[in-house]
């Protein structure tokens, strides 16, 4: 046993001495730690017959001595970590020819399908984190993208399966987002040859979870060419590159996680890097759970996507310290599949691109890249795609559901058709809904389509000209709880004396010249206000909705109510009728309670010219009566008719759009804060003028500034450099909030 430094005498010794008996020991060795060489020297000292004192050696580490029956469970030979769980691969996707399909034979594609008619060829997959968990690792600013080296391996794939050996061009036009949950189905089309072989492709996703009416998003197109591959000029035997400077490359996914690229160990395979000129020499791995997988790929995504990382240390393709993701590919051949590690060099092409030479570990071509082009990506581009369909909100869409015809006015003489109110359409006609009961118990047929025209007066004073336009003809509702005894509008008698109708909408034509008037909640007399006719008609057309769906007679009829310029069906649509929307608001509520019971149908002002004449001449509303013709053919509970094209609502996902971003914060103004002297309130008003610059401040609260902690709040505040005002206001008095407002 030598005690030495090193084993300079253990080694003399052996030559020395013959025999097999004897054995040498070296305690200390200058390239191993003491304690492991100390370690190996006592063990091997045991093994030869020593007799070690193990008791010494192992006090103080709490180690305990095993018994016999317990050491002959041990194995005989060194510990061994090896896992023997059978991994699922990504490629086991049952049996796709047993429904028609090709397999493709790719960790990412699932199955293909030949377009006979086309000549093309079709491939389909699914892309998720539960079945491609490496994926996970290219995190670009909290957003899981598909590398933009996954989308060459899929067309460089699926030329090889329609005999095209390069890929021409492939530029990427949508970042594919995949999501925590769920999957993304993939589609990779490849179309017909042209007379020089090359082949257009396309490749496409879209969410699984979304339906089939949803659009699916184009990420990539190019071009594939059959002309062959050009022959490898290059070779990287020599490595590392002589006359090249090694570049650190500790800090590199540091530098890169601070510009929002969080690569995980899967994408981690930047090992070395050099630097001669304008040329940048990269040493990349794939780790060894991702290696397992290298033999199914052509060329490795996440190990392909590593060598980029090194381009930044010389300035090729973007900065150290600024993010850039592959956009634009330019003739692509794949020489060799299957390496899990990469030796690359990158060098400066013409404008912003790259060309890369990429080899094994033995220098052998793999793959080459004529041109590579990177752009600069942002977190507002990220949120779009993040946004545009995947889990996003619901808007409504006005579809097309049909169109008006004229033929459809011949309503006027079904007996099926009653109108309530003033005789606008010429369908027979009652003032209101007991005149209609009445009508009924005498024996008359019941209709089967009750139709109440809210907006017909409206149509009518849009159409007139002349001074006082805007006094005449005006239809009323009236809301009377204590009962309406003595003559209908029509001149008709009640049910005996002092009979009521509680709640009895009706319907009223004062005549040319008359007044607007709306008795029950308004007054007579001028126009109230938008927000007090909303009010009282959403108030009077509840009774009249409450009256309907509570008779009997009605249980097998359905209420028509006409509107006019209640909804936009498109933007830039204006809405001219307040009131009507709110009225319509609750009438949907009412239709959602009471299914097939109400149709909501809005006209626009078309035909107003038409409707005017109609009412002046007691002639049929022809327009107006093809559409509901056109209505009733179409199913729809809720129609708008826009020049003669029927349109219903439809819930369609929300694209992420620039005019729904918040609006520019403006410092300067004035920021209103009500309930100021509450703790969230004094928080709040800290908050904006601490971290967002705001230097004017209306503060309101019952009380003002003789609210408890309100000069407290109003010290802090100037000495945080805010100008404040304080006003005692009940925001729920909209005269007194105004005047705050205005003095502000």
């Amino acid at each position: 046993m030598e005690l030495g430094p090193d084993g300079v005498l253990t080694a003399m010794a052996q030559e020395c001495v013959t025999g097999g008996n004897a054995a040498f020991v070296s305690v200390l060795r200058k390239d191993r730690p003491e304690a492991e060489a100390l370690t190996t020297a006592v063990a091997r000292a045991h093994v030869r017959g020593v007799a070690v004192n193990w008791a010494a050696f192992y006090a103080g580490t709490g180690a305990t001595r095993l018994a016999p029956d317990e050491l002959a469970e041990l194995p005989t030979y060194a510990f061994q970590r090896q896992r023997y769980w059978p991994k699922v691969s990504s490629l086991f996707l049952g049996d796709v020819a047993a429904v028609g399909l090709g397999e493709a034979e790719h960790p990412l594609l699932g199955a293909s399908a030949e377009l006979p008619s086309a000549d093309g060829m079709l491939f389909t997959g699914r892309l998720a984190l539960s079945t491609h968990p490496w994926l996970a690792d290219h995190t670009i600013m909290d957003t899981v993208l598909l590398p933009g080296t996954a989308f060459v391996e899929l067309a460089v794939r699926a030329g090889d399966q329609v005999g095209c050996e390069a890929l021409e061009e492939l530029t990427l036009e949508a970042p594919l987002v995949l999501t925590e949950d769920g999957g993304v189905q993939l589609r990779l089309w490849v179309g017909a040859a042209d007379d020089t072989g090359r082949r257009p492709l396309e490749l496409h996703s879209r969410a699984e979870h979304l339906s089939a009416e949803e659009p699916w998003t184009r990420h990539a197109s190019g071009v594939l060419a059959s002309d062959g591959a050009p022959e490898a000029a290059f070779e990287l035997t020599a490595w590392p590159p002589a006359d090249a400077a090694e570049v650190e490359v500790g800090d590199r996914y540091t530098e890169l996680r601070d510009v929002g690229f969080a690569y995980g160990p899967a994408f981690q395979g930047l090992r070395k890097a050099w630097r001669r000129g304008g040329e940048v020499f990269a040493e990349v791995t794939l780790d060894e759970e991702t290696a397992e997988e290298a033999a199914a790929f052509g060329l490795h995504p996440a190990l392909l996507d590593a060598a980029l990382h090194a381009l930044g240390l010389a300035g090729l393709g973007g900065t150290e310290t600024e993010g850039r993701l592959p956009f634009a590919w330019t003739g692509v051949s794949l020489y060799a599949s299957g390496a899990a590690t990469l030796r690359v060099r990158m060098a400066a092409m013409g404008g912003d691109g790259v060309r890369l030479e990429i080899a094994d570990a033995a220098g052998a071509p793999v793959a080459a890249v004529d041109s590579l082009v990177l752009r600069p990506v942002s977190a507002e581009q990220l949120q779009s795609a993040r946004t545009a369909y995947h889990e996003s909100l619901y808007r409504v869409e006005w579809t097309t559901a049909g169109m008006v015809d004229a033929s459809g006015a011949d309503v006027a003489t079904d007996g099926r058709w009653a109108a309530l109110g003033t005789d606008t359409l010429g369908l027979t006609t009652y003032p209101d809904l007991a005149a209609l009961g009445e009508a009924i118990d005498s024996g008359t047929a019941l209709p089967e389509y009750v139709v109440v025209d809210l907006a017909a007066q409206a149509r009518v004073d849009a159409a007139l000209e002349g001074p006082g336009a805007a006094n005449q003809a005006c239809a009323a509702i009236e809301d009377m709880p204590e009962g309406r005894p003595g003559v209908h509008s029509d001149g008709a008698a009640s049910e005996g004396p002092g009979a009521a109708s509680p709640a009895r909408p009706a319907f009223e034509d004062r005549g040319l010249g008359a007044e607007p008037q709306v008795s029950g909640r308004g007054g007579v007399g001028e126009s109230p206000a938008p927000a007090t006719t909303a009010h009282q008609a959403t108030t009077q057309v509840l009774g009249l909705l409450q009256q309907w769906l509570a008779d009997d007679r009605f249980t097998d009829s359905r209420l028509v109510l006409l509107t006019s310029g209640t909804v936009a069906t498109e933007p830039g649509e204006p809405v001219t009728d307040p009131a009507g929307a709110a009225v319509r608001g609750l009438v949907r509520s009412a239709q959602s309670e009471n299914p097939d019971r109400l149709l909501l149908i809005d006209l626009d002002g078309h035909d107003d010219a038409q409707t005017a004449q109609t009412a002046q001449t007691a002639l049929p509303a022809l327009p107006a009566l093809s559409a509901l013709s056109a209505v009733l053919a179409s199913g729809e509970p809720e129609v708008a008719v826009r020049q003669g094209v029927l349109k219903a609502p439809r819930l369609a996902r929300a694209g992420s759009a620039a005019d729904s971003e918040a609006p520019e914060w403006n410092p300067d103004g004035t920021v209103l804060v009500t309930g100021a002297s509450g703790s969230l309130g004094g928080l709040f008003a800290r908050h904006l003028v601490a971290e967002r610059g705001v230097r004017q401040l209306l503060l309101l609260s019952r009380r003002g500034d003789q609210a408890p902690g309100a000069a407290e709040l109003d010290a802090e505040l100037v000495e945080l450099g805010a100008s404040v005002r304080w006003a005692a206001c009940d925001v729920a008095d909209r005269d007194a909030l105004a005047v705050c407002w205005t003095t502000a």
